[in-house]
């Protein structure tokens, strides 16, 4: 029994000298982990706060490079700053990770981690230099800031670095309680807070490894992302129908995607390193030369030229070219060329058959003239011998006076009838006639000086030209107490005359062709849109038949009633001068209800400018 007693005070004692040694040996402990944290952690977390400060500032100078270039601050270019920042946190990076002060595994592996996230740092960074020097465009760069540099560099960073220091405060503020408050009066107390933080290491390890493996998926989502869309620009590149030509500085092709080696005959590996005179005949040189000069002026342009094909052909293209730039210096030129071959063939054809139009129009003109002519010189004469014919018929009728007395009375009426009644009546028809084809050769004349007259654009206010032509028709409006509403006119871009006598002519014939029983209304409106300006004139007419409708805008002919004044050439007058401005004109109508005319004029039209005949489309 003694001997369990002593066995038990001897174990009680054991374990009380265990508890005062451990007490001990974790004050010893405790207090040189306080002085490991002075003297060790606080100047860790002053440095890992400038590891921080430099990565932000590289953010900021790369931005700055993308939005504006390679501009000066504080005597220093935006690269400058960023190759010492570059620097600075390399050192500071290095001297982090070289200290003897982690306290265990899992900080020297996030250590590691911030190691490999500012070496990442650094390069995204200098890639992105890279590709702004390049010429690449600020979208794409702020969608490489924004998938890699940010979401995947800088933001992890940071919060690991936050996360690291957090962790060695911590560490500093439980060391000192443990130690000036705690460590001489409850060893459970040192024990519990053991514990407590060593699951506070662990939660820590699990959050850093869960964070770490989703940093380590994303990554690989990116990098696959930007495999897929390099494979994807490159595909577009090498399967483009235009041709890509890249020269460097000396004027060498660095580049020729396949479409540019097909279109002269060549392969790809043929033409890179060759100069570009290669492929241009002598005699489109300077051109090029012209072009490459406003290329080193950082000016992008299109124009047309001729390449020399292997087979020592020739193609026509139209080049669009851009100059490349590297560290703000001129690196090149990037040029798309089209085979403009088939457009090329359509211009030679539309130009002949413009030539054919042209001449068309020259015999046509002519013919109108030589026909007028021809037909005038009869009708004169009509007209002339027709008055003779009279002067000769009254000498007869005085002279006949004296012989009527001599005839018979039925002879006498004969005589007096034929000369009284039958042939007056004949020379009045003739030259009724005569006028009236007159007034046809007159209107062919017209109609023919309408399609070949100069054409002077000026700024027209359609609400004051519509005004003064109702003026005109003022009479009629108010004897036949027509209603005449008119919108609100714009402004167009026209020749005045023009417009005058399209206005004139279908609001005189919507005042002649209304109907008497009822009143009359007629309405003039307008609507703009991007290319042309609508103007509708609509009337409570008479309307045209159906049947009708295809002579509305021929010569000589009417859709309606045939006892108005006129040749029937005012709306062919109209249609012609309506063509003349780029326009349509056409006519919508109903019997018995009404008639609309709309027509358009083009808004493309310049003032001061003038249209000939020839320049019409």
């Amino acid at each position: 029994m003694r001997l369990k007693v002593k066995l038990g005070f001897l174990t009680i004692i054991l374990l009380l000298w265990t508890i005062c040694v451990v007490t001990l040996l974790n004050t010893i402990s405790v207090r040189e982990v306080f002085i490991d944290l002075e003297g060790n952690v606080i100047p860790e977390t002053i440095a890992i706060s400038e590891i921080q400060h430099t990565a932000c500032e590289i953010r900021m100078w790369t931005l700055t490079y993308i939005i504006r270039g390679n501009v000066v601050r504080d005597g220093k270019t935006i690269k400058e700053w960023l190759q010492e920042q570059w620097a600075y946190l390399e050192k500071d990076v290095r001297k982090h990770f070289e200290c003897d002060c982690h306290f265990g595994s899992e900080e020297k592996r996030v250590d590691e981690k911030v190691v490999d996230l500012s070496q990442e740092l650094i390069s995204i960074s200098a890639e992105i230099i890279d590709l702004k020097d390049k010429g690449s465009e600020n979208y794409e760069l702020f969608e490489i800031v924004r998938k890699r540099f940010g979401s995947h560099i800088f933001y992890p960073l940071r919060r690991l670095l936050d996360e690291h220091t957090a962790a060695h405060l911590e560490k500093l503020s439980v060391a000192g309680i443990n130690i000036h408050s705690r460590c001489n009066t409850n060893i459970r107390y040192i024990i519990i807070m053991g514990i407590l933080s060593t699951l506070l290491a662990l939660l820590m390890g699990l959050i850093v490894d869960r964070f770490f493996v989703k940093y380590l998926t994303l990554h690989r989502e990116t990098e696959e992302e930007i495999r897929k869309l390099k494979v994807f620009n490159e595909d577009i590149i090498q399967n483009m129908l235009e041709g890509v030509f890249v020269e460097d500085i000396n004027g060498n092709f660095t580049f020729v995607n396949p479409a540019a080696a097909a279109l002269l005959g060549y392969s790809s590996e043929e033409l890179v390193g060759q100069h570009w005179t290669l492929t241009v005949p002598s005699d489109q040189q300077p051109i090029v030369q012209s072009a490459n000069e406003l290329r080193r002026q950082g000016i992008s342009s299109r124009y047309e030229l001729q390449l020399l094909r292997k087979d020592g052909s020739r193609v026509p293209i139209l080049v669009s070219a851009t100059p490349r730039f590297e560290d703000g210096c001129f690196a090149g030129v990037l040029s798309v060329s089209t085979d403009i071959s088939e457009r090329k063939q359509v211009e030679k054809e539309l130009k002949h058959y413009a030539d054919e139009l042209m001449q068309s129009n020259k015999e046509i003109k002519q013919f109108a003239y030589i026909v007028s002519h021809d037909l005038r010189t009869p009708l004169v004469n009509l007209k002339g011998f027709s008055g003779e014919l009279r002067s000769s018929l009254e000498e007869i009728d005085s002279a006949i006076k004296e012989a009527l007395p001599h005839m018979d009375e039925k002879k006498q009426q004969v005589v007096t009838t034929a000369l009284r009644q039958d042939v007056p009546e004949a020379l009045d028809f003739i030259e009724s006639s005569v006028t009236r084809m007159d007034n046809f050769i007159n209107a062919i004349l017209k109609l023919s000086r309408f399609g070949h007259r100069q054409l002077t654009f000026e700024t027209v206010e359609m609400d004051t030209l519509v005004q003064t032509v109702l003026k005109s028709l003022a009479h009629q409006i108010e004897e036949y107490k027509i209603k005449v509403t008119v919108s609100a006119l714009p402004e167009i871009v026209a020749d005045r005359i023009s417009m005058e006598q399209i206005m004139g002519n279908l609001l005189d014939n919507a005042v002649l062709y209304l109907d008497p029983n009822r009143p009359g209304k007629i309405e003039v409106s307008a609507v703009c849109t991007n290319n042309e300006t609508i103007f509708k004139i609509s009337d409570n007419g008479h309307g045209i038949r159906k049947a009708d409708m295809n002579k509305v805008f021929a010569p000589f002919r009417r859709a309606g009633q045939e006892d108005v004044i006129g040749e029937g050439m005012g709306l062919a007058y109209v249609k012609t001068l309506v063509h003349r401005h780029e326009g349509r004109i056409w006519c919508e109508s109903e019997y018995g209800v009404g008639t609309t005319f709309t027509f358009t004029i083009s808004n493309l039209l310049k003032k001061g400018g003038s249209l000939c005949p020839r320049h019409m489309k």
